[in-house]
C-alpha cells in the first residue's frame, strides 16, 4: 500500500511516501534526508494548502461547506492528490491544519490514519533517528502505518 506520512503545518506539509516499510529505516532516511531539500518551498514532497479555503468553503456550518474539487485545486493540493496515495498518516496535533487535508483526503477515498504523537516519537527513538524534523515526524508516521496498517485496519 502507498502510504503517505504527513507532517502538518502552519500553511504546509511535509511528506514521504513509502510502498513497503523500510529493510533498514535508518540508511532509508539518511538517504532520504540528503536527497531533499529542507526548504519547504524547493522540496518536491512538500506541499502548501490554503487556509482561507477552509474558513470560507469547507468550515462546518457556512454557506458552502461541501467539498468540492474546484475548491481543492490551490496552493499544492492537487500535487498532493496527483500522487494517488492509498493513505496518509497524521498525528492528531494541530487539527484545525490536519483537518483540513483530512476532509482533501475523504474526499479524494484516501484513508486517514491517525498516530498518536508518542508512538511517532518512539518510532524515532528505537531506531535511532533523534534529529527532530518535519522530515523525520513524516517518515516516522509512513514507517509507523506501513508495520501496523493491519491492526490499524481492524481496529477502524
Amino acid at each position: 500500500m502507498k502510504i503517505a506520512g504527513l507532517d502538518i503545518c502552519k500553511g504546509y506539509a511535509v511528506s514521504l511516501i513509502l510502498d513497503e516499510f523500510p529493510a533498514d529505516p535508518r540508511k532509508f532516511y539518511k538517504a532520504e534526508s540528503k536527497a531533499r531539500s529542507r526548504t519547504p518551498d524547493k522540496d518536491l514532497y512538500t506541499f502548501r494548502f490554503c487556509h482561507d479555503v477552509y474558513e470560507k468553503v469547507l468550515k462546518p456550518g457556512t454557506k458552502h461547506s461541501k467539498v468540492n474539487s474546484d475548491n481543492l485545486l490551490t496552493r499544492g493540493i492537487d500535487t498532493f492528490v496527483s500522487w494517488g496515495v492509498d493513505a496518509v498518516c497524521m498525528e492528531p496535533t494541530g487539527m484545525f491544519y490536519s483537518s483540513f487535508i483530512a476532509e482533501v483526503c475523504e474526499h479524494h477515498k484516501i484513508k486517514v490514519i491517525w498516530v498518536n504523537h508518542s508512538k511517532c516519537k518512539a518510532f524515532r527513538i528505537e531506531n535511532e533517528m533523534h534529529d527532530k524534523t518535519d522530515m523525520a515526524d513524516a517518515f516516522a508516521l509512513a514507517c509507523f502505518a506501513q508495520l501496523h496498517l493491519p491492526r490499524l485496519e481492524s481496529s477502524s
